[in-house]
């Protein structure tokens, strides 16, 4: 105990609202900049280098902006979502996972049409149990991200609680059904089970999909850490957000309202019959499972570094209140932003030292990190923006 509270004492104090506001506002500079002749537009357009592009400028309150530039950019993606998408996981695993940031986006921008047709194509992307389905909606296989994305979408773009707890639901019974089978300090995470039997799934091969052989994809763990195999930790921190999202929405006291729920809850989703809003137990049924997931990214050795969504990774900690992890993961996030804006693209050193091929998406051999490029650094505006709102909301009750 000496020896961590020894730890926790010399973490660096975490960034200030300000700061993480001062950070999204250049990364959003440098999404106006590569959206922007010459570097724009691509040779060939691809939906992940859009679709989280107008939540980005919204969660500025950039409002005018987001709408053009969905209108403009992402709208003509809509229809097929990420399987035309040259990124394997929009266009194998998750060719929905557009939709729920696009559906965000357009609810947060007063687009409702846009914003029922994503959650028509979302639909059939829930088993009857409320779990997220994975590869195709005439599938089997669920996991963990996916049904925060169901969450995320039933209760923060439409403000169907019901629906959202019901998904909900089906995350805290996978957790609970780690928990009791690998025990609660695991190293290991599987993220993807059987729809009907609900065993946890092990790579295997699938024709014409290369994600179903990968390991990445079904499971998460908290001691490997090298470059060959990086983890995915947001795999995690996604299902943590949502279920402390949750849980904020069934406490008895009124949501902290930095918190990014819809303003209009769905009258389909009317409590009657269902447990009360103000139901502590049903707070703390989605907390706890919550906090299982964010003491396993505590427990990772790369959780705080892992550039691949550590935005969200972020997000979740602060959110439950782990405020050693947080900190960590911002500090690292502010570190790693480059002196243009952007994140995870090349250094600030390779930048200083002459012409790159940043931003030229005409190269083929650039393309998949100009898409990450583009995709990460987007979706960072967000997550630092509802850090900062938070954060802020705390500092004033």
């Amino acid at each position: 105990m000496a020896s961590s509270d020894a730890h926790r004492a010399a973490a660096p104090s975490s960034p200030s609202p300000s700061q993480l506001l001062t950070s999204a506002d250049k990364a959003l500079a440098f999404l106006r900049s590569a959206t922007q002749p010459p570097v724009w537009p691509p040779a060939k357009p691809d939906i992940a280098y859009v679709f989280k592009l107008p939540a980005a400028y919204e969660s500025m309150e950039c409002v005018e902006e987001g709408r053009a530039v969905f209108a403009e950019l992402l709208r003509p993606h809509l229809p097929d979502g990420g399987v035309h998408s040259d990124n394997p996981a929009y266009r194998f695993a998750y060719p929905h996972y557009p939709w729920m940031w696009a559906s965000y986006a357009a609810a947060k921008l007063g687009l409702t049409e846009d914003a029922a047709l994503c959650d028509r194509l979302l639909s059939p992307w829930q088993a009857g149990d409320g779990s997220g389905l994975v590869r195709n909606p005439n599938g089997v296989e669920c996991d963990l991200f996916s049904t925060a994305l169901q969450v995320w979408n039933h209760l923060v773009n439409f403000g169907r609680v019901l629906d959202a707890r019901r998904a909900g639901t089906a995350l805290v019974r996978a957790v609970n059904r780690w928990s009791n089978e690998y025990g609660e300090n695991a190293n290991v995470l599987p993220l993807r089970w059987d729809a009907a039997s609900l065993q946890w799934l092990e790579p295997h091969h699938c024709e014409a999909d290369p994600t179903c052989a990968s390991s990445l994809f079904y499971s998460v763990s908290a001691t490997q850490r090298n470059d060959k195999e990086s983890q995915l930790y947001f795999m995690v921190a996604f299902p943590a957000i949502t279920l402390e999202l949750l849980a904020a929405a069934s406490s008895p006291v009124k949501p902290d309202a930095s918190l990014p729920t819809s303003p209009s809850p769905s009258s389909a989703n009317a409590e009657s019959g269902s447990p009360s809003s103000g139901d502590e137990s049903l707070r703390d049924y989605f907390h706890q499972a919550a906090c299982r997931l964010v003491q396993f990214l505590s427990r990772a050795a790369g959780a705080a570094s892992e550039p691949t969504g550590i935005g969200k990774v972020a997000y979740a900690a602060v959110l439950v209140g782990d405020d050693e992890l947080a900190s960590r993961v911002l500090n690292n996030i502010l570190a790693s932003q480059n002196c243009d804006g952007s994140f995870f693209g090349p250094t600030t050193e390779e930048l200083a030292s002459g012409p790159t091929p940043r931003g030229d998406v005409e190269l083929e051999d650039r393309r998949m990190e100009a898409m990450r490029e583009m995709d990460q650094t987007a979706e960072m505006v967000v997550w630092l923006s509802l850090i900062a709102a938070h954060r802020t909301a705390s500092q004033r009750s």
